[in-house]
């Protein structure tokens, strides 16, 4: 559903003279900063990194790593459209629309890293080459924003053809849209494809398209989703606050510091700058965009996923395998 709002709220027209650079940040830039957080987060738990990060006594596997890395990947296009909003008028508007853009794209992005990541570093492939696993990750990649990406098109014309048809006036919106976000969803995900993707594409579709009553349109979709995708964002940290026990983050707190002042001070900012020459921003603003790239509620759902994910890793023993899903549990959400 807030995936869905995001698309929504993705105007092409307002993107469209930076809409490869805001695809190549949006994907690149999370394979980018997953790498180098990952590698830091070794480096930190090292013997070399133990003074930078008191506290810190057992190494972390290089897999266990780049999960958690790949758990923090994503920007958060709520937080980030609620910060932009109190400073508009002091952040360029094309810089804006970029990150708007980018905070959306990058949720079924860093979803897909992670999911290419797991099964890379899981035990069930350990027989498997190199070459082999990468070439099936590429291919499950491709199959998966390939599906989603045809059936949130097509949901879009469905759509469209649904309000203009049956919706008589804006109260009935609210229901339709959460139809259509829940329906599409599953059916991607029945074919085989990110139904994330599938969501996001459809409400870019939604909003670039011609509505046959005035008052039934994207804009009015917008406004119906508005609170709701509030409320939804609200009870999704409260649920997961409601999932932890602070005494549990208290081990994994200097860890956890550490991993957030890497990813604010080395990874996010090298993500960007690093596709400096493909950019058709200047050096200035994309400093500005280095430093909005908060995090928000997928790297928190994604942490559920972790403590399911680090058992199954290759080479790491059996009896560490509990206490290190936990404590890596707490390094995300701290």
């Amino acid at each position: 559903l807030l995936l869905f709002y995001a698309g929504l709220k993705t105007d092409l027209e307002l993107i469209r003279g930076f809409l490869k650079y805001g695809l190549l940040l949006a994907i690149g830039g999370v394979i980018v900063s997953t790498l180098i957080l990952g590698g830091g987060i070794v480096w930190l738990a090292s013997s070399t990194g133990s003074d930078l990060a008191p506290g810190i006594r057992d190494a972390i596997p290089v897999g266990a790593a780049l999960l958690i890395a790949a758990c923090l990947g994503s920007t958060d296009a709520g937080a980030t459209l609620s910060v932009l909003r109190q400073v508009q008028r002091r952040v360029p508007e094309r810089v804006r629309h970029l990150l708007e853009f980018e905070s959306s794209v990058n949720d079924p992005a860093a979803l897909i890293v992670f999911s290419i990541t797991l099964s890379l570093l899981s035990v069930g492939n350990g027989q498997q080459p190199v070459s082999q696993l990468l070439v099936e990750a590429l291919s499950d990649l491709l199959q998966k924003l390939g599906s989603g990406l045809l059936v949130g098109l097509g949901f879009g014309y469905v759509a469209k053809r649904v309000i203009d048809q049956f919706v008589l006036d804006k109260e009935q919106l609210l229901i339709v849209a959460m139809s259509i976000a829940f329906i599409d969803y599953g059916f991607t995900h029945l074919v085989g494809g990110s139904g994330f993707v599938a969501v996001y594409v459809t409400g870019v579709f939604m909003t670039n398209l011609h509505y046959c009553k005035a008052e039934v349109n994207h804009e009015a979709l917008q406004e119906v989703l508005a609170p709701f995708n509030t409320m939804t964002e609200i009870t999704i940290f409260l649920l997961f606050g409601l999932l932890l026990n602070p005494a549990d983050l208290l081990p994994s707190l200097p860890m956890g510091i550490g991993a957030a002042a890497m990813l604010m001070l080395v990874a996010r900012p090298l993500s960007v700058l690093c596709f400096q020459p493909f950019s058709p921003f200047s050096w200035r603003e994309s400093l500005l965009i280095s430093w909005c790239g908060m995090r928000g509620a997928v790297p928190l759902a994604l942490s559920f996923n972790v403590v399911q994910a680090i058992p199954s890793l290759r080479g790491l023993p059996a009896g560490a395998a509990t206490a290190l899903a936990h404590n890596a549990q707490s390094i995300v959400f701290i």
